[in-house]
């Protein structure tokens, strides 16, 4: 059966054990430090918050969803899950840097990338591109139906098309 672990060294201190936390079903796709120090690591079926050196990673498991995409930044650990079965549409998910999962952000077209933008996400879908800050919706831009990617410059975003490069 499969089982991912996730080990953590205490470089200025060599001679002690990694601490190891592991789990059996899951298959861990990324690791990633959050600027507060944790280390956020994501799942094909839960992902983890672990705030600390010393205590057990948080879990969020997706329930009957699944991992469209995930990002890491400010705001903690942002996950696009949708429900097995969906075409179109979907939830944000974002776990603060203590693994605090805070209230979803529905949105309902076919989902495309995901990135962290200052205390925020920036989420893409087929025509919309959606601006998350505090645990709620900011804004919302039509955009061309051709974005594939989006990227935080500054205080821009930049979508990739098939076609164009657009900024906003």
């Amino acid at each position: 059966n499969l089982q991912s672990a996730l080990l953590t060294f205490k470089l200025n201190k060599s001679a002690e054990q990694p601490l190891c936390f592991s789990e059996q079903g899951l298959l861990l796709c990324a690791v990633s430090y959050l600027p507060s120090g944790g280390i956020a690591a994501v799942g094909d079926t839960a992902g983890w918050i672990l705030a600390s050196e010393e205590g057990q990673p948080v879990k969020y498991a997706y329930a009957e969803r699944k991992l469209l995409g995930y990002a890491v930044g400010e705001a903690g650990l942002g996950l696009v899950l949708q429900s097995y079965g969906s075409s179109a549409g979907g939830e944000l998910i974002v776990l603060d840097s203590s693994g605090r999962p805070q209230p979803a952000i529905p949105f309902a077209s076919p989902y495309r990338d995901l990135c962290a933008y200052k205390d925020g996400f920036l989420l893409l879908t087929d025509r919309h591109l959606l601006a998350v800050n505090n645990n709620s919706l900011k804004g919302t831009l039509d955009i061309p139906p051709d974005g594939r990617l989006v990227a935080a410059l500054g205080d821009k975003a930049i979508v990739l098309g098939l076609t164009m490069l657009n900024e906003y």
